[in-house]
Parts: C-alpha cells; structure tokens; sequence
C-alpha cells in the first residue's frame, strides 16, 4: 500500500522515535515543526528506500546524516545567523536526494513485480482490487475496510498540528522527488489494474 509523500511527512511528527529529534522538538518553533521534521536526516525517500532493501528512517549516508544533526544542533544553539538551522536541513536534503534519485530505477522495478499494488488514500477501492486478485469468489469482509489506525485527536492532544493535518503547505516547500516519482509509478500500475478488473 502506498501513500502520498507529503501526508507520510505531515503524520511523522507523530512517531518521533529519534533520540536528537525528541531532543530538539521543544527548542523549534510551532509552526516549524513540520517542516523541520519533515528536513531531518532520514526522513526523505522512504518508499524508495524501501523497495531497494534499506531502512525507511535511516539516511542513506549515516555519516553524513550524523554530521548533519551535529552541525544542526550547534546552529540551533549559538544562533548562528551566517548559516541557519534550516540551511542546513536543506542542504541535507540536496546530497539525499541525489543519493535517492540512483533508487529510483530499482524502485520503480520493483513495483512493477509486485503481485499487488494498493494506495492508501483508495482504501476501499484497493481492497476490492486486492479481493478481485486473490479471492474473486469471496466478498469483502467488513472487517477489511475498517479503520485499524484511526489516529490522535489532534485538537485535544497537541498544538503541534494548528494547521489541517492534511495541509501540506507546512512543509514549507519541501518535496520528496524520489517518492513523488514512485508513487506516481504506483498510481500509474494502480489505475492499470483497476482498469483490467473492471474488463
């Protein structure tokens, strides 16, 4: 099941399980926090890094994704108005994103052997899909379409999303390229086979 890049960077503040992140979350601004998560080493390119054997969270440089939190932490701290935190963070995301975009040609292989390409954002119709392949004689089990993660109510427990949870102009600009493309390739092999089982 794939989901679109920029709604996996806006729920990412949720699942903060990086040791320096929790660390520097109190020091950001609010309104930066999305964007400044979304920016932190290992977070870019996580369904591309997932379809060629390498750890959805973990950059692909590990030195250079250190060396990025080190540098970003000390720019956080003294202030530094010739280099910004952010600059950093984004020249990052530059060197990753390169790294990235030598994936994508195994990625989009790989979705292509897939026995099975679905997308989150169509649950319903990626569970009829899903049935129609492998179980073509059964119906849909309501169990099938029900709501396992239905998430936090954001309003009670956080501030950290004032914006919609959906809006993705918090990222501040930010776009994944590497997972744009392949999920763009999912979307592509979805609608193929959703067009097929409707023959």
């Amino acid at each position: 099941m794939f989901r679109t890049p920029s709604q996996r960077f806006l729920a990412a503040p949720l699942h903060n399980a990086d040791a320096h992140l929790r660390a520097f979350m109190e020091g950001v601004e609010k309104e930066d926090e999305n964007a400044t998560v979304a920016r932190w080493p290992g977070r870019q390119g996580c369904m591309t890094k997932m379809l060629t054997g390498h750890p959805c969270w973990a950059p692909l440089n590990a030195s250079d994704g250190e060396e990025t939190i080190q540098s970003f932490l000390a720019a956080r701290s003294l202030d530094n108005k010739v280099v910004t935190a952010r600059q950093l963070l984004d020249a990052y995301c530059i060197r990753e994103q390169q790294r990235l975009d030598q994936l994508v040609p195994q990625a989009v292989n790989a979705i292509h052997s897939m026995a099975f390409v679905g997308k989150t954002d169509n649950w319903e119709a990626s569970i009829a899909l899903f049935n129609n392949k492998f179980r073509p004689s059964m119906r849909i089990a309501s169990a099938q379409l029900f709501n396992m993660r239905p998430g936090h109510d954001l309003r009670h427990q956080s501030d950290m999303f004032s914006a919609s949870l959906h809006d993705g102009r918090v990222l501040e600009g930010l776009w994944d390229a590497a997972d744009e493309r392949i999920y763009a390739e999912a979307s592509a092999r979805f609608s193929k086979d959703v067009a097929q089982a409707l023959e």
